[in-house]
């Protein structure tokens, strides 16, 4: 999808599902939280959430221990990465972490659509 960097607001192309994580602008070579350019179209399996959602639900209390349960494989090593609270830094080890753990989420089509059914029963 179209994203803009929102520091010197040169166009990208990033995967739906990284809206809300930190990457290097290929212009000005910054670290920041690209914004969607315009509306943000319905995702191709249509059960992608993104990293901030993502984040959002490993660290709210309403929420963690179901999502962690849902995560299986990736839940212990999720629950020490979001143990600190708080939010993250951009660029982080932390941040780099969830986001390998979020893009291998994405291509497993059982796990990925649970997680978004989850989400979408707390937040509709």
């Amino acid at each position: 999808m179209q994203a803009l960097c929102t520091l010197c607001g040169s166009e990208m192309n990033i995967p739906y599902w990284m809206l809300g994580a930190s990457c290097q602008c290929s212009r000005c070579n910054r670290v920041m939280v690209p914004s969607p350019k315009q509306h943000v179209p319905i995702p191709p399996t249509g059960y992608e959430i993104t990293f901030s959602s993502f984040v959002h639900l490993l660290t709210h209390s309403h929420s963690r221990q179901q999502a962690l349960q849902i995560a299986g494989a990736w839940a212990s090593e999720l629950e020490q990465l979001t143990s600190v609270g708080g939010p993250l830094a951009p660029a982080s080890a932390t941040e780099k972490a969830l986001l390998a753990i979020h893009r291998d989420i994405q291509s497993k089509p059982g796990v990925q659509g649970n997680l978004y059914q989850f989400a979408m029963s707390l937040w509709r």
